[in-house]
């Protein structure tokens, strides 16, 4: 009777394994169907992290997801990752909410603002989510010309400021984006030679006297 009953344990056992590999396969391919559209994204993922989110506008766009388990530990990059190809954002409005806006309005919406320098890299998120840094210069003088070389490697929705008469270089861009820009700023935060600071000074007074003359002419007009 014993070795009957361990064999009977033992097929139940083999069952019931079969059964939950069976289910787990089942669903993971689950998330993956479900997963098909940038919105139903939005809403599996939200379950698996507990997030909420919302939207003044419909989301567009699709997702493919290939051998990829969406699971707590992955879910919320991805998503973030999502949302930033397919041209969207997501602002945290509050403990676990968060509002889905288009991208391209984010230069309209407060963001989290970090501080750097050359010794201390921006404490950011591994996201695709928008952030803005400050980075104080060791050099203020080079300010016009990191600005202008930053540009080309910013986000499509990335923004580079200098304002005049501070030491400061402000950038608002994703979170991944800030640290390789950062990365940037250190290297051409250098001592400026005398000769190209005279001549980037000639060139922006050529430039703002030619802002007032197209000024001055439509005026007459």
């Amino acid at each position: 009777m014993s070795i009957r009953r361990s064999i009977v344990v033992a097929a139940f056992l083999g069952l019931t394994t079969l059964s939950f590999n069976s289910n787990a396969k089942s669903k993971h391919k689950l998330h993956k169907s479900q997963c098909s559209t940038i919105s139903k994204c939005v809403e599996v993922i939200s379950k698996i992290t507990g997030d909420k989110y919302f939207s003044s506008e419909s989301l567009k766009g699709e997702a493919t997801l290939i051998n990829l388990k969406i699971d707590r530990d992955n879910a919320d990059l991805i998503l973030s990752s999502l949302l930033n190809d397919s041209g969207y954002t997501r602002i945290k409005e509050g403990d676990g909410t968060y509002k889905i806006i288009n991208a391209r309005d984010i230069r309209y919406t407060a963001v989290p603002l970090v501080s750097a320098d050359r010794d201390n890299p921006p404490r950011l998120p591994s996201s695709y989510d928008y952030h803005m840094m400050e980075y104080k210069l060791k050099f203020p003088e080079s300010s016009k010309i990191i600005t202008r070389n930053l540009r080309p490697f910013l986000s499509r929705y990335g923004r580079v400021v200098s304002p005049n008469g501070i030491d400061r270089i402000i950038v608002q861009d994703t979170a991944k984006n800030l640290n390789r820009v950062h990365s940037l700023i250190v290297k051409l935060d250098q001592e400026i030679d005398k000769e190209v600071l005279t001549e980037i000074k000639v060139k922006e007074k050529r430039h703002h006297e030619f802002k007032l003359m197209k000024i001055q002419n439509c005026c007459e007009k």
